[in-house]
């Protein structure tokens, strides 16, 4: 099926937007036929000149498509085309011509009017069924497109306009409602419950993939988009599905079909997704109206311009087929999917970076609950070169964790690299853990009137009221094997006794057999509920990707250059410069950065040192001060020898500050390398 974007394009030059200005072309001769200026049209098209195609066009469309920021001129590269004779109609023609583009036959129709005595181009048409024809206007471009820009612009004003509500609100109505389902839902799990929900119930081979697959999506909750695989997904399915989980079986009948699935986007994109919502929205402006740029005339008009308006867009929650292999097969880890979804290689600086995603779908309500809040649910442990060389700083710990949409988990983990020499060709492996909790021993508590000291009993605990305003804190004692291990689910209702969702919830227990359960909200509650899981069960399942390959070996150095500073106490010197802003919260100053080492630093990790007018040390706080960041990657903060002036927020910048010190504490390079002071 066509979308509007493929029959525009194929008509040839709409991607000529925004091209010379219309003072700038040179007359056509007036005793050229039509025939002649569409021998013109297709030659500038095949030869993409854009001069030649403007100085074709009616003095209105020229204005139109030079108006503004429309685009580039792309012309079309005909295989080859024949000009057939012309309809003239007085002052207007349209000219009919046979093109073969990639192997594929087009008709399109030139229209052309009669201007100054010349024929000139002002719409193109392309047959789409019997006499019916899809004609794009050259003349009302301009003013569509900027109606398509305001119409991008109010739909992204109104999406973060809801976003920013939805901020300050802790949360959407839907989001609230979905939380609160999850938390009447949370109670024990058995594992049968668990298993069923992920393995597959029974073997699908013989039957027609198509029917296989949307059967197996839709019990998890998911559904297929077969867009232009139809033909390989109809034939039945040869494989034994036995003993796969869900999720695997739907690779392996894709894998089959010499496809590849790729998972529905979890991430919630707010804006972004906006901005497509509100260009679908906008382009029903463009198309069918008398001064749109695309009309459609003829017997079947109405089915065309149907067919033209349809999209080819999956449903939020459809797996998608491809033929491109990824890099690394996906791993089936219990109910998980398990994707290298990136491998990244910074060439000459021997750094990069990997990236994992980690998917479930169609798991018990209360096992997701606890996903989302088990700490360590997705672990790297090692990333090795073929000699066994760590990769990675196993000493850098990470902070993140899982998120639930839906019936749906997923949790993306990334690892930067270091030590890509040309001689590390590969990763040998990449090894790790997940876990999936299963709660079996839980009790309720509903604190229905806030009243600090008011408790309960949980068991061997106490749980009592100990703060309850919009911070909430609630103190747990008890035995200190159980008070250090706890999960707590919490649900508050505000004054009027309607759900509301917490900006943030924490349990913490800093001291034998007595913990903390904290909230922060958005006003005091009138009540909250808990759900306090006593035990539960941890599964284990490690994973090993290997022999990753790494395609830009060769282009890495042989070794690592050694760091050298010369006479200097370090590889970079940082000097105060003035401050250049005084703020109770958010102060600046002007740092020069001078790099004194042979190196490229990235970062450096430095102690403001607050002095007062007489040299005084009034108070010091850390700062990280990093390279510019681009769609390229990471910049030097300075290039060897050379001095930059920067801008830094002093944080913590006491009143009557005068100068600032400074105390580096490390510094890392671009190519994985770090300094430190000696001790």
């Amino acid at each position: 099926m066509r979308s509007i974007f493929v029959a525009v394009c194929a008509l040839g030059m709409i991607a000529g937007l925004g091209c010379s200005p219309a003072s700038d072309v040179q007359p056509l001769p007036q005793a050229e036929t039509p025939e002649q200026v569409a021998d013109r049209v297709m030659q500038a098209a095949s030869s993409k000149d854009e001069d030649a195609f403007m100085a074709i066009l009616t003095t209105k469309a020229r204005e139109s498509l030079s108006s503004g920021d429309n685009g580039s001129f792309g012309g079309q590269e005909y295989d080859s085309y024949e000009v057939g004779e012309p309809v003239i109609d007085g002052a207007e023609a349209s000219v009919p011509v046979s093109a073969v583009k990639g192997g594929e036959p087009e008709n399109v129709n030139l229209k052309m009017r009669q201007e100054d005595g010349a024929w000139r181009l002002y719409a193109m048409g392309m047959v789409v069924g019997p006499d019916t024809e899809m004609t794009v206007n050259f003349e009302n471009i301009g003013q569509m497109m900027q109606e398509l820009t305001a119409g991008l612009g109010d739909a992204l004003g109104e999406a973060l306009t809801s976003t920013m509500e939805n901020a300050f609100q802790s949360g959407s109505p839907e989001e609230i409602a979905l939380k609160l389902a999850m938390f009447d839902a949370l109670e024990p799990v058995d594992a049968a419950v668990v298993d069923s929900s992920w393995k597959l119930a029974e073997n699908v081979q013989g039957k027609p993939r198509t029917e296989a697959l949307s059967g197996i999506a839709e019990s998890i909750d998911l559904s297929i988009h077969v867009g232009d695989h139809a033909d390989v997904l109809s034939e039945t399915v040869g494989i034994d599905t036995n003993e796969m989980s869900k999720l695997e079986a739907i690779e392996r009948i894709a894998n089959e079909a010499g496809l590849y699935t790729v998972l529905p986007n979890l991430q919630d994109w707010g804006i972004a997704t906006a901005f497509m919502d509100g260009m679908a929205d906008a382009m029903g402006a463009l198309i069918g109206g008398e001064d749109s740029i695309v009309t459609v005339e003829g017997p079947g008009a109405e089915a065309a311009l149907d067919n033209a308006m349809q999209t080819e867009t999956p449903a939020d929650n459809a797996i998608t087929f491809t033929a491109d292999a990824p890099a690394a097969s996906p791993l089936f880890l219990g109910p998980f999917r398990l994707d290298l979804t990136k491998v990244e290689e910074n060439v000459p600086h021997t750094t990069g970076n990997l990236q994992l995603q980690l998917t479930a779908h169609g798991l018990p309500p209360a096992v997701l609950s606890m996903m989302e809040t088990h700490e360590d649910s997705f672990q790297i442990q090692e990333v090795v070169a073929p000699d066994g060389s760590p990769l990675i700083d196993m000493d850098m710990s990470y902070m993140g964790g899982g998120g639930v949409v839906g019936t749906a988990y997923h949790d993306t983990t990334s690892r930067e690299l270091s030590g890509l020499l040309r001689s590390v060709d590969r990763i040998a492996r990449i090894t790790g853990m997940v876990e999936l909790p299963r709660p079996t021993s839980m009790e309720a508590l509903d604190f229905s009137t806030m009243v600090s000291g008011g408790q309960q009993t949980a068991g061997d605990l106490t749980v009592s009221v100990d703060k309850m305003d919009a911070f909430a804190s609630l103190k747990v004692t008890g035995p200190e094997d159980v008070v250090e291990s706890l999960v707590i689910y919490a649900q508050a209702y505000g004054p009027d006794g309607e759900p509301v969702m917490a900006h943030y919830s924490d349990y913490q227990s800093w001291q034998p057999g007595e913990g903390t359960f904290s909230m922060n909200l958005d006003e005091t509650p009138s009540r909250v509920q808990l759900k306090i899981v006593l035990a539960a069960d941890i599964s284990l399942f490690p994973f090993a990707f290997t022999a990753v390959p790494l395609l830009k070996a060769a282009e890495q150095p042989e070794q690592l250059t050694a760091l050298d500073f010369g006479v200097h106490p370090a590889p970079l010197k940082l000097t105060f410069v003035e401050i250049t802003k005084r703020d109770s919260n958010f102060s600046e100053a002007k740092v020069s950065i001078e790099n004194v080492s042979n190196k490229l630093p990235q970062s450096v990790f430095v102690d403001f040192v607050y002095l007062d007018g007489s040299g005084k040390e009034l108070d010091s706080f850390p700062h990280t001060i990093n390279g510019s960041f681009s769609s390229d990657g990471w910049s030097p903060l300075a290039k060897p020898g050379e001095k930059v002036d920067t801008d830094q927020t002093a944080f913590q910048m006491p009143e009557n500050t005068q100068s600032i010190s400074f105390r580096l504490n490390h510094v890392e390079f671009m190519d994985g390398t770090k300094w430190e002071p000696e001790a």
